[in-house]
């Protein structure tokens, strides 16, 4: 444990106030093991899905959860971001009624437009996607387990409980998803594209209480320090701006697989979502970061720009490090996991490496969104994550249309340059950064 802070604190360097180093080297230390555990149920239960269902299937399967991964983005409103901006905040000022209304407040919000995004879901994908309708309303549940769970899990970051935050979803969810799998493999039962949506509907609403569990847990623990009045939470301006901004990077991240899915390619679709399951193994320091610095970049949002500046230069540079020592990795035993996942997978090996650059880029240039939604820069920030998105888009399009898979790579690789770097320009605006001899 010791030798983990030692790297971490040579990582980091000087400069940074005691509380927030240690801050930030205890999150990422106690985050490396669930990160890692997670990467490994993820690979295992990927494994499984496609050796017992096919890459066909599992493409499919892919596509649903992908559509509705952006609905649950719409039932959350961006609440996730507003419990993560505004918590840290009343509980530094310890206003504990204040925070218990929050989180009421919000619950009900993504619990309404849950509902609402029930409703849009079932009304677009009537004709298409699913045939069989029974399974259109079990998908269509999953948009508020996804909600719910995203915004509590939010919820519990705030309150700086990393292993409670990680837990359920990164580790609980993947493991039990994984075990319904053998055990329907051991009883010889067929796995088709049907039986996985199913499967992790109850893994999803499981996963939702175990959730529940630790939340009522978690503010058992300041509800005997509530002694104030309670006191009325309206949320107003803000979440708008948190809403598209979590949307738009959602389109972003998944505009590809999206687009592939549309036109009917269920076999690319798989193959580029493996590809960037492993790819996201490069992005596992910026993953990290971010469940440390967002709570920083909201404290010190009223900080002189000085301060703010070397946090945000000090946690790119431990990201950068770390994310470029696991590039290597992955360049030097691509090949072999991709033989080892599936003998197909290895002619890819070029395409994991270019994905893999495409992740190293967040790390490169920075937490650059975090400092800004976390310091009040909502609505530039989603104004650029906009234009962004109708480029990402555009590219995209294009390059499948003409190049399919590999059109596809080559599209993540351009939308994530431009990306990082107009949100870096954005970053150097908002703290008059003059990045010579600051990096």
């Amino acid at each position: 444990m010791k030798v983990i802070n030692r790297i971490l604190s040579s990582f980091l360097g000087r400069g940074l106030f005691a509380e927030d180093k240690s801050l930030i080297i205890t999150g990422l230390r106690n985050s490396i093991f669930i990160q890692g555990l997670t990467y490994a149920f993820v690979f295992i239960n990927s494994y499984l899905l496609i050796r017992s269902a096919g890459v066909v299937d599992y493409g499919f399967y892919v596509n649903v959860f992908n559509w509705l991964s952006l609905f649950s983005i719409f039932a959350s409103f961006g609440m996730e971001d507003i419990v993560l901006a505004e918590i840290p905040r009343k509980l530094s000022m310890r206003k504990y009624p204040e925070t218990i209304s929050l989180i009421r407040k919000v619950n009900g919000v993504i619990l309404f437009f849950s509902l609402l995004g029930l409703v849009l879901f079932s009304v677009v994908f009537y004709r298409h996607l699913l045939k069989e309708k029974y399974l259109l309303f079990v998908s269509s549940l999953n948009i508020y387990f996804l909600s719910f769970i995203l915004v509590n899990q939010q919820v519990l970051q705030a309150f700086n409980k990393f292993y409670l935050s990680q837990l359920a979803d990164k580790i609980f969810r993947p493991f039990l998803m994984s075990l319904i799998i053998c055990v329907l493999l051991l009883y010889g039962k067929k796995v088709d594209a049907s039986t996985l949506i199913f499967c992790n509907t109850i893994v999803l609403l499981i996963t939702s209480l175990v959730v529940f569990f630790f939340l009522r847990r978690t503010l058992r623990g300041i509800s005997s320090s509530a002694n104030e009045p309670d006191t009325r939470v309206i949320l107003s301006g803000n979440p708008v701006y948190f809403f598209f901004i979590s949307i738009i990077y959602l389109l972003s991240s998944k505009i590809g697989i999206l687009i592939l899915g549309v036109i009917g390619d269920n076999k690319s679709v798989g193959i580029l979502n493996v590809l960037s399951r492993f790819a996201d193994l490069v992005l596992l320091p910026y993953v990290l970061v971010h469940m440390v610095v967002p709570q920083l970049f909201s404290r010190h949002a009223g900080s002189d720009k000085f301060y703010r500046r070397r946090l945000f230069f000090q946690s790119t540079r431990l990201i950068t490090i770390c994310a470029a020592i696991l590039s290597c990795g992955m360049i030097i035993a691509g090949k072999f996991i991709l033989r080892f996942y599936d003998p197909v997978l290895e002619q890819f090996y070029q395409f994991l490496i270019i994905l893999c650059i495409s992740q190293f880029l967040f790390s490169l240039f920075g937490p650059c969104t975090a400092i800004l939604m976390m310091q009040g820069r909502q609505k530039s920030t989603a104004l650029c994550m906009f234009f962004n998105v109708l480029f990402d888009g555009l590219l995209y399009y294009i390059l499948i249309k003409f190049y399919g898979l590999t059109g596809a790579v080559w599209a993540t690789l351009g939308a994530s340059l431009f990306y990082n770097i107009t949100m870096r320009i954005l970053v150097k605006n908002h703290l008059s950064l003059h990045a010579k001899g600051e990096a």
